[in-house]
This record gives C-alpha cells, structure tokens and sequence, in this order.
C-alpha cells in the first residue's frame, strides 16, 4: 500500500477576490503536468495553478465568465461543480496536450465543461455536456 505523499499546500499568491480566501478549498480533482499542478475545485470558477518547490505560485486560472457570491448558500446554487480533470494528449491545435475538466452534471447549470490547452495563453473552451449526461439522467436520477 502506497503511501500519501504531501507535494505542496494549495495556497494562493493573491486572495481569491469574492471569497477572500488565500487558498483553493474543495479541490475536486488534481493533474501533474512535469512539476506544475492544476487542481480543480468545485467551488470557483477558475482552475488552481501550482508550480511544485515553490509554495508562493499559486494562482487562479479562469475557466468561467462571471463571478460566484461569497455567500455559501448562494455559491453553493451557483457554481460549476467540477467533478474530473483530465490530461488530454497532443492533438490538431494542441500541440502541448490539453486539459479536460468536467461538471458534475447534478444540474443543468453544472452540465458544461472546459477543454483548455496548454500552451502559455491559451484560452478555455466551453463545452456544453447536456448531449452527454441527458442520456445518463434516463438511468440514473442523482447524477454528480
């Protein structure tokens, strides 16, 4: 049995703005690309960005147009609940792979993704998940 290993703490350079947090919290999904981590959580609309060996890296990469309320209710409601983060290999305008993160599909809010290369610059592609997870809710009522 393998042993958890602490790489780094999750924390933030600057503050998240509408939370104040200095840390990405509910971190739903992690990828390790050389010694940079991208860390999904399901509480921001941005991707968590971490440079391993260097604890004042971290930052916010956004994924989603707009901001969540800081109220936990209300940013419970709102936001895209990503569930899976996925390491894609080169492909036609890839060319340094990409990143797939998925929602997790429990509402209709929360059935779109983001496929973002990762290439220095690139920009987040949503994707609408509905074709996917519309088949999935006939067999399954709680998706998430």
């Amino acid at each position: 049995m393998s042993e958890p290993k602490l790489l780094r703490r999750l924390t933030l350079a600057a503050p998240e703005p509408a939370s104040g947090r200095a840390h990405v919290s509910a971190a739903s999904a992690l990828v390790r690309v050389a010694e940079r981590l991208y860390v999904a959580a399901d509480d921001e609309l941005q991707l968590g960005v971490f440079e391993l060996g260097d604890e004042r890296s971290g930052r916010l990469l956004p994924l989603f147009d707009g901001e969540l309320p800081a109220d936990v209710a209300a940013r419970k409601a709102a936001k895209p609940d990503l569930e899976t983060l996925a390491l894609l290999p080169a492909m036609p305008g890839y060319a340094a792979g990409t990143l797939l993160a998925l929602g997790s599909g429990s509402t209709e809010r929360r059935q779109r993704g983001v496929l973002l290369g990762l290439e220095e610059g690139a920009r987040p592609q949503p994707i609408d998940l509905s074709p996917l997870y519309s088949p999935l809710r006939r067999d399954f009522a709680d998706l998430n």
